[in-house]
């Protein structure tokens, strides 16, 4: 299994040249702007209203309509009610959180890290006996 690893591993030598990492750095800057050149038109797009019903209504609130009509909708299909439920979801804030912050650690707290480690780590090595054992 190791072996299979050091195949995927790059050489030192092949680092990229001072120039390399200008013109990467220049391309990286160029699609920052881009894709925030795209967000403000997108914003602003979104705020524009328009008229529905004799109404003004911002397209951003018309979104959140069409949301909560699929999701009221009996016909709409389970996939496509998960993709409005998580948008809505996301919307509101109520995304669960991808990462967890810790702002005191506390013994038990450090215990209990060091015992999910341990048992990741003894899985990882079970796989990897499997896996050499094949």
């Amino acid at each position: 299994m190791a072996k299979k690893r050091e195949n995927n591993l790059i050489p030192q030598a092949h680092k990229l040249t001072k120039e390399d990492r200008q013109k990467g750095g220049k391309a990286s800057g160029i699609s920052k702007r881009a894709q925030k050149t795209f967000k403000e038109h997108l914003d602003s797009e979104l705020y524009d209203d328009i008229m529905v019903n004799g109404s003004p209504m911002s397209k951003k609130q018309l979104i959140a309509i069409r949301l909560i009509r699929m999701l009221n909708d009996p016909d709409t299909s389970d996939k496509e009610f998960l993709k409005a439920f998580y948008a809505v979801r996301d919307t509101i804030g109520e995304k669960p959180v991808d990462k967890i912050q810790v702002s005191e650690i506390t013994p038990e707290t450090q215990n209990s890290i060091s015992r999910m480690l341990a048992e990741s780590e003894a899985e990882l090595q079970e796989k990897i006996n499997k896996d050499e054992k094949a």
